[in-house]
């Protein structure tokens, strides 16, 4: 008898680890199922709309719910350029919020020190927008 819920746990972890950001989410995770997955059914049980039935479904919008602008951007230290993108998504949902800007790197290997400037690159660039709406026409 194969157990579903094994194997749906299984498959979920397996799509985290692929996703890239596994690590990012789970740091105190291995990435290898045999020394994760008692851990990894413990946070998965912990999620109730997943308890009782294992199965996913996927559900996207024909129509897009919002546009996004992507400005490139770099950060140069010690002679070597890390380049990202700031990704500015316009409009609001129908509860008039903004959507969150983020920093996507380029590359993975990107020092700790140079990703963690993320929130500090997203406010100058919010500033510089603030900025400009309010700097008067010459």
């Amino acid at each position: 008898m194969i157990d579903l819920k094994s194997e749906a746990l299984r498959r979920n972890y397996d799509a985290v680890l692929k996703s890239g950001m596994f690590f990012e989410w789970y740091p105190q995770l291995t990435g290898e199922w045999e020394k994760d997955s008692t851990t990894w059914a413990g946070l998965f049980n912990k999620a109730p709309e997943q308890n009782e039935d294992p199965s996913i479904k996927v559900e996207i919008n024909k129509t897009p719910s919002f546009t996004e602008v992507w400005h490139e951007g770099a950060v140069t230290m010690g002679g070597k350029k890390y380049m990202f993108w700031l990704i500015n998504p316009t409009g609001r949902d129908e509860e008039g919020r903004e959507y969150e800007i983020e920093i996507r790197w380029w590359f993975k290997q990107v020092p700790v020190a140079i990703r963690s400037m993320g929130t500090d690159i997203i406010n100058d660039f919010k500033q510089s927008l603030h900025d400009s709406a309010t700097k008067p026409n010459n």
